[in-house]
């Protein structure tokens, strides 16, 4: 239960970063990118629109881990699971198609 909320905290304060448009360094495919792949990559996509929707997501999973935490029951815990796949489906289409230039 603690270590729900330990989880939940760390989640949130990683967030903040993206929230503010700053935290594309912390995404892992950006980071191994050449100059020039990243270049391209500003070209092709919204930064600024892939930082809020990564802020969004880790907030929103940060929020069901805690709920999980709080209630503390297997019904819960499996609705909570089953709404992360849904999140991240929604995030990875989201990302494809609406954070084009």
């Amino acid at each position: 239960m603690i270590s729900a909320f330990i989880i939940s905290g760390m989640l949130i304060i990683i967030s903040i970063p993206f929230f503010m448009g700053k935290g594309l360094f912390l995404l892992p495919k950006y980071n191994s990118m050449t100059p020039k792949e990243k270049e391209m990559y500003h070209k092709k996509y919204d930064a600024k629109k892939i930082c809020k929707a990564t802020g969004y997501l880790l907030f929103s999973i940060a929020i069901l881990i805690f709920i999980v935490g709080f209630y503390n029951s297997q019904i819960i815990t499996l609705y909570c699971i089953a709404t992360v796949f849904s999140i991240f489906l929604f995030y990875s289409t989201y990302i494809n198609a609406g954070c084009n230039k």
